[in-house]
């Protein structure tokens, strides 16, 4: 499937040990599917390698570490990031007063089997919405999940969280936590 799209900007990163790319996106496409058999997906969060969550990637082929520029905010939940959309933060906090995140991810290739794990683990489409973005130089499409702009909003009085600043994640990188490092130990001993 082919969209069209307008790259903003792409880097190669000179640390040859780093396999990493920046890649911005390009014009929003549909959330249809990218690939009628195994679509790609963009991990940030504990789906990543050494993440808790990441056992249900066991049957998916990893591409390649990237990162997001400029369109995305990264926010901390707690134990576990959440992506915002540029334009959707943009809608509840005007004027704009924060800077997107350069958002580090890794990109793999689901079996649409396994596509119904990742939607019940991310809670889709109740908790976070599955969408599409363009995957430079890749020219494909990829599956990534978002946090809908509302979540931004107080439940009683509907107005703009106050003190977002300080669950934005600007460097973009989710660490693990301390639990789920602890958990990842056992596992593995066992």
């Amino acid at each position: 499937m082919k969209v069209k799209g307008k790259v903003l900007e792409f880097k190669q990163p000179q640390d040859k040990e780093i396999v990493e790319e920046t890649i911005v996106l390009g014009e929003r496409p549909p959330c249809v599917p990218p690939d009628d058999t195994v679509p790609l997906v963009f991990v940030y969060g504990t789906l990543k390698q050494g993440h808790g969550n990441h056992r249900l990637l066991r049957d998916s082929e990893f591409i390649r570490r990237l990162s997001l520029a400029a369109q995305f905010y990264m926010i901390n939940m707690g134990g576990f990031p959440a992506l915002i959309c540029d334009n959707d933060i943009i809608s509840v906090y005007k004027p704009k007063t924060f800077k997107p995140s350069t958002v580090s991810g890794e990109l793999y290739r689901v079996p649409v089997s396994d596509m119904k794990y990742l939607d019940a683990l991310e809670g889709h489409p109740d908790f976070y919405q599955r969408d599409v973005l363009n995957v430079w130089p890749l020219k494909e499409q990829a599956y990534y999940y978002k946090l809908p702009p509302h979540y931004l909003l107080d439940r009683t009085t509907h107005r703009p969280l106050p003190n977002i600043d300080r669950l934005l994640m600007p460097e973009g990188v989710w660490k693990p936590t301390e639990d789920e490092t602890k958990w990842l130990e056992q596992t593995e001993a066992s």
